[in-house]
């Protein structure tokens, strides 16, 4: 409410054409049907009836203070719905002389909802966060002497239309913009700037600033728009300490090119283009790292492309300190079982030797700093890891076990009615990439394996996950076991040279055939071959990368997965 209200004369009215005398004028709050005061004097101590009766000429006059709701009415109305002449809504009348006092307001405490009194201006105390803000005025500042946050909502209006958050220090300009609604139009911030803006997007970003720079001659390459960035130094207040630039290498018409750079101090000398940041084509670099601590990487002093050698390195060395065999430099020149991880500075397998990787053992990863050389066989065919599912005895077949290569076949319906068990599936950090064959239903042969390849096989480098195929499921009934997988085989070197004799054989085992009337076991999953090199040469090698078949009986055992052998050369 004003200190003092506004003087207010209505009429004279009319009704056609004749002079309404003795009209009637009921008062009320804007919008409701709820009495609002009027009065004979301007300091508001006398109030008018209701409703208030207009002189003989149809002319009223009083004081009014605030929003109103008027209901003129003929003289001879008996009510505000009888004889009504005219409906006068959200009429604002205040005193301006009075209603605004050009000087600083008593503090206000933060609440939920404060109201602000005639001054033009106040400080606002404490923390709580506010909702609600009521005026009488037609603009107001506000001093904020805590940090706090304005709720937004359509009687609070805030810029970006989102929750406000001020600090001591920051100074808000209001705009009373009646029925109740309050606008923020501008906000000074004390001790720095923040850039606040919401929308509708949700895996985009958004420009919430922009800084431009033009030229009134002629754009050439080089220019561009910085940031400068200052701080204090022991003899300097301001003192420059970065810039942020953008740049062109290339200004012409639809051939633009840009680059961002970095200016620092170096030893107290004035700003300088340290690091330069530009693209040759529109793909990401996407730099990333997992350290468990804080590292520096320094650049050589030298102009030079990043190649694989700081892309992908060997071993330095194969520690003396390794409890592996056949450490430094082996030439394998008899045929023997292998598995596990192994460590070499240089390997060759001579030409006419096999190397076995027995049942149960799942890989052999060969790992040199060197140069690894294969003339001879490597062979991990049944080699998996996991066993068979087991053959029913009156019974539906067991499931196969899984692997980390490929997926086994399921084994085969045994007679009458007694189901294959599934093929074990392809399992990666306990998730199932691939299942292996669907259990067959009565009547039916085994399902094979389904092969994983493509984008779908992932990047097998760590030869502690190579663990081979999946093993295949048991035949129904008095079915067959199902085949173990092939084992998979790793070799990791910066050279790796395969000759023509060379083979490298990682299939799956086969299922066993079914007895009386079961059906056979389904066949293992292959194992995969991986290769990580920067120096690959293939002079014909062989790779037999087959699934394990199923087991013959009354039906089929479904094949195991065919591998594949994955080559990694980085250049």
């Amino acid at each position: 409410m004003s200190l003092v209200a506004q003087r207010v004369q209505l009429g004279p009215f009319f009704s056609g054409g004749t002079l309404q005398g003795a009209t009637k004028l009921y008062h009320y709050a804007a919008g409701t049907s709820t009495l609002k005061n009027l009065w004979t004097d301007r300091t508001m101590l006398t109030t008018v009836a209701q409703p208030l009766v207009a002189d003989s000429n149809g002319v009223f006059n009083f004081f009014a203070d605030g929003l109103y709701k008027f209901i003129i009415c003929g003289p001879n109305s008996t009510g505000p719905s009888v004889d009504v002449l005219y409906t006068l809504d959200n009429w604002q009348l205040l005193d301006p002389q009075a209603d605004i006092l050009w000087s600083e307001g008593a503090a206000i405490a933060s609440a939920s909802s404060i109201a602000l009194g005639s001054e033009i201006w106040n400080h606002i105390t404490g923390s709580t966060g506010i909702a609600t803000i009521t005026m009488t005025t037609p603009f107001a500042w506000l001093v904020f002497d805590g940090n706090l946050t304005l709720t937004y909502s359509a009687n609070l209006l805030t810029p970006a239309s989102i929750d406000l958050a001020v600090r001591q220090g920051d100074v808000l300009f209001l705009l009373n913009e009646g029925s109740g609604v309050v606008r923020v139009a501008n906000h000074y911030q004390y001790d720095g700037l923040v850039i606040a803006t919401q929308d509708s997007r949700t895996n985009s970003s958004d420009v919430a600033l922009t800084v431009r720079s033009t030229t009134s001659g002629t754009p050439a390459a080089g220019i561009g728009t910085g940031i400068l960035f200052q701080a204090e130094s022991a003899d300097e207040s301001p003192c420059d300490v970065g810039q942020a630039e953008f740049g062109t290498t290339d200004v012409s018409s639809g051939t633009e090119d840009t680059y961002f750079q970095v200016l620092l101090r170096v030893a107290g000398a004035a700003l300088t283009a340290c690091w330069r940041w530009a693209a040759t084509t529109a793909f990401k670099a996407i730099l990333t790292h997992a350290n468990t601590a804080d590292r520096t990487y320094t650049f050589p002093n030298v102009s030079y492309v990043i190649d694989a050698g700081e892309v992908y390195k060997g071993p330095a060395s194969c520690g003396s300190g390794s409890t592996r065999t056949h450490e430094g430099l082996v030439t394998v020149n008899s045929n023997g079982n292998y598995s596990g991880v192994h460590f070499y500075t240089d390997f060759t397998l001579n030409v006419g030797v096999t190397m076995t990787i027995p049942a149960g053992s799942g890989r052999l990863a060969i790992i040199a700093s060197g140069t690894i050389t294969i003339n001879g066989t490597i062979t991990g065919a049944g080699g998996g890891v996991q066993t068979g599912g087991a053959g029913g005895s009156g019974s539906d077949g067991t499931a196969g076990k899984s692997g980390t290569s490929q997926p086994g076949g399921s084994g085969g319906t045994g007679s009458p009615s007694y189901s294959g068990g599934a093929g074990g599936g392809v399992v990666s950090h306990g998730i199932t990439v691939q299942a292996g064959g669907a259990p067959t239903s009565p009547t039916s042969g085994g399902t094979a394996g389904t092969q994983i390849t493509g984008s779908s096989l992932h990047l097998m480098a760590d030869p502690v996950m190579c663990w081979g195929g999946a093993s295949g499921g048991g035949g129904g009934d008095t079915g067959g076991a199902g085949g173990r997988g092939g084992a998979s085989i790793v070799l990791i070197a910066p050279t790796i040279v395969l000759a023509a004799t060379a083979v490298l054989n990682a299939s799956g085992g086969a299922g066993s055939s079914g007895g009386g009337s079961g059906g056979g076991g389904g066949g293992g999953g292959a194992g995969n071959v991986y290769i990580v090199t920067r120096s690959f040469t293939d002079n014909g090698a062989t790779f037999t990368l087959t699934g394990g078949s199923g087991g013959g009986g009354v039906t089929t055992g479904g094949a195991g997965a065919a591998g594949v052998k994955q080559i990694n050369i980085y250049v």
